[in-house]
């Protein structure tokens, strides 16, 4: 319920995963409670992961309630889980961050920065990725 700015989580976190997502998306679905299941066993080394929700299950702006709901039925921690629509979806995510994609992009799309500096290190959508190589290069440090 908090307007969040990304730059306050710069220099506590090794690595952070920011995962575009939408309610109606099965490709989503599936992918989110993996990026759970990733986080829960990279948390120590330093991973943090943000879901950013753009459309609920009827391509309309999400509420709260549906963040929230969203949340409980991927496994996430509901403070892991945003909502982006302010009348068009992904609106603040895509206007602050680059998807290198022409303005088009496939979900789920993920995106990884260096979490000590907020580099863009790596984004990708759903498929044929080095995503793990690179959260290995940043955890390990």
């Amino acid at each position: 319920g908090e307007w969040v700015n990304l730059h306050s989580r710069c220099g506590f976190q090794e690595a952070v995963w920011i995962v575009a997502s939408a309610g109606w998306c099965g490709a989503c679905s599936a992918w989110v409670p993996q990026v759970a299941a990733i986080y829960d066993e990279r948390k120590d080394e330093g991973l943090d992961v943000m879901i950013v929700i753009g459309e609920d299950a009827s391509s309309g702006p999400p509420s709260l309630a549906y963040c929230q709901q969203y949340a409980k039925d991927k496994g996430l921690d509901p403070a892991q889980v945003y909502i982006d629509n302010p009348g068009q979806s992904w609106q603040t995510l895509f206007a602050n961050v680059n998807n290198y994609a022409g303005g088009s992009i496939g979900l789920p799309w993920n995106l990884i920065l260096d979490g000590r500096s907020m580099e863009y290190v790596y984004s990708d959508t759903a498929g044929v990725s080095i995503r793990d190589e690179v959260l290995d290069g940043l955890l390990a440090r």
